[in-house]
């Protein structure tokens, strides 16, 4: 800068050029602060990369309740039940809620647009503020079955006959000898008759998120004249969302879910895992033995099985008479697996004592794999092979029955049941992140592009040919004027400046460079030489005036 300007050093003008230079001297400082500070954020990013993961754990309360709706014939309104389920996180949105506020109030939200050309129209980086998740978002899809159960609408007559007491040899003293009705929830369920199933499937793409789902059940007419409706049974399956931190498709990591499928592997290494015939139903396991990472406290015990000579008067499977909930056996990652195996080996000294690295089988490893010896760095292989354990594919769905008696009003019967779950939520950590290296990585190829493209319009201004030595020489021109301290010459920002895209940091920055450099190396010298050639002119008026006084 200072060898653009020649000046005297007696003449104002230098001192304000000196202020001058040691304000550009303080802003270079800073903005090389600001670089160093940048370079750090963004190695901390990746490293938070690195060690967050894309997902959360949470707890979720589902409250599920039913209304019963008797017919109105006058408005055309028929008799029906309504299901309602509906959920919410326990935890709380809590860094949604702070992104959401803090985009409002900083005029940007967090959900990103196509990135082609999006600064072309002078638009904002992001449009709406990133939303809350809602309940069904958790969810992939929800397959209800529904079926009314009909009983008899005189109890007392289809009851089953309780066994004839002996007779007393006594006359009868009076008193009422009239047999008592029955409670109507007292009712056998071998005299009910079952409806057929009708099966509602939902699916998380067909409709948007929502606090809760409500399904309306129009029962069917009873099979006869002596029946009516006693209560409505829903199978519920609720499929949770799939993330790829849950479960891996693709080769065997250490962090994949596992469930244990061999009895007495549980009993002696596992006590607390149970088994899949202990904790569900033998026909909602898969074949792949999938399951969820659900571990929620059941509410109510498991259906007792019963015996098959126990049917309704059509013949079907008796109903349940609870709500109950289906829990899929927990899950386990291999490194945990192998941590039992080692406990167990080195508890019971099952090593070999001339190789550390060779296990002897005790009776129950022996029942287990079927092996006398084998070395324990191929115990993973072996426990896959002889399919002790299987890997989870796919999150096990949560089945629930619900009872819908026919019943109105507020009592207590009719209060939601509510249990809690575990679920994924998606981390905005993670997303912030990955966003702040989009913009920079999108703000480095705009740097870059502009440089391109004004190292053509440079050399279609100057009417030179493509040719090696003077592309070389325009890129130095570019280089210099980027990198270097000293101002550049105006043509040459004038070219970054219409090379970068519309709106952009880029143009903006080159924009002011050429300004700035016009008016440095152009506008200031002919100003000071303008101010010299002033001054100059005011001392010789000044020598002359005093040279008129002497004489």
């Amino acid at each position: 800068m200072t060898d653009a300007i020649v000046m005297k050093e007696s003449s104002p003008i230098s001192e304000l050029w000196t202020a001058f230079t040691a304000q550009m001297k303080r802003m270079d400082e800073l903005e090389s602060r600001i670089e160093a500070r940048a370079v750090q954020t963004r190695r901390r990013i990746s490293n938070l990369l690195e060690k967050t993961g894309p997902t959360r754990q949470s707890h979720l309360r589902l409250w599920i309740s039913h209304q019963y709706a008797k017919a109105d014939y006058l408005q055309g309104i028929p008799e029906h039940f309504k299901l309602q389920l509906e959920g919410v996180l326990l935890i709380g949105h809590l860094d949604h809620k702070s992104a959401s506020q803090f985009d409002q109030e900083t005029g940007y939200g967090g959900i990103p647009k196509d990135d082609l050309d999006r600064s072309k129209g002078g638009e904002k980086e992001e449009d709406q503020p990133i939303p809350a998740y809602l309940f069904t978002h958790f969810m992939e899809s929800l397959v209800v079955e529904l079926q009314t159960v009909f009983r008899p609408k005189n109890p007392v007559a289809a009851a089953v006959q309780q066994p004839k007491k002996k007779k007393s040899s006594r006359r009868s003293t009076g008193g009422d000898t009239t047999p008592k009705s029955m409670d109507p929830s007292q009712v056998d369920l071998r005299t009910c008759y079952l409806s057929e199933k009708q099966e509602m499937r939902w699916t998380r793409d067909m409709s948007d998120d929502s606090h809760a789902w409500c399904v309306k059940y129009r029962p069917p007419t009873p099979p006869d004249t002596d029946l009516e409706i006693h209560s409505v049974v829903a199978q519920i399956q609720m499929h949770p969302s799939m993330h790829a931190d849950i479960v891996s498709t693709e080769g065997n990591n250490m962090n994949d879910r596992y469930t244990i499928r061999h009895p007495l592997l549980v009993k002696h290494m596992f006590p607390h895992h149970g088994t899949p015939e202990e904790d569900v139903d033998e026909e909602a396991m898969d074949k792949d033995g999938a399951a969820s990472g659900t571990d929620s406290v059941p509410v109510t015990p498991k259906q007792q099985k019963r015996k098959g000579e126990d049917r309704t008067a059509d013949g079907n499977p008796l109903p349940p008479l609870d709500n109950e909930l289906h829990f899929p056996p927990p899950t386990l990652t291999m490194s945990q697996i192998i941590m039992a195996f080692y406990v167990y080996i080195n508890d019971k000294n099952l090593m070999d004592p001339d190789n550390k690295s060779v296990v002897v089988a005790d009776s129950v490893l022996q029942e287990v794999l079927g092996l006398e010896r084998f070395s324990f760095s191929q115990l993973q292989t072996t426990l896959l092979q002889k399919q002790v354990i299987v890997k989870v594919t796919k999150p096990y769905p949560l089945k629930i029955t619900y009872i819908m008696p026919k019943k109105t009003g507020d009592g207590e019967e009719m209060l939601p049941w509510q249990f809690d779950m575990e679920c994924t939520v998606p981390s905005l950590l993670g997303y912030r992140l990955r966003e702040l290296l989009r913009r920079i990585k999108r703000r480095e190829l705009e740097y870059t592009s502009s440089r391109t493209k004004a190292r053509y319009l440079l050399a279609a201004r100057r009417g030179l040919r493509s040719n090696a030595v003077e592309d070389n020489e325009l890129r130095q021109m570019i280089e210099a004027a980027v990198t270097s301290d000293n101002l550049a010459v105006p043509e040459v920002w004038q070219a970054l400046a219409r090379g970068a895209p519309p709106n952009s940091e880029a143009r903006r920055a080159a924009r002011i460079e050429a300004q700035l450099s016009y008016l440095l190396l152009e506008m200031l010298p002919a100003q000071c030489r303008n101010a010299l050639t002033s001054r100059q002119l005011v001392n010789e008026f000044e020598n002359l005036a005093d040279d008129a006084m002497e004489e």
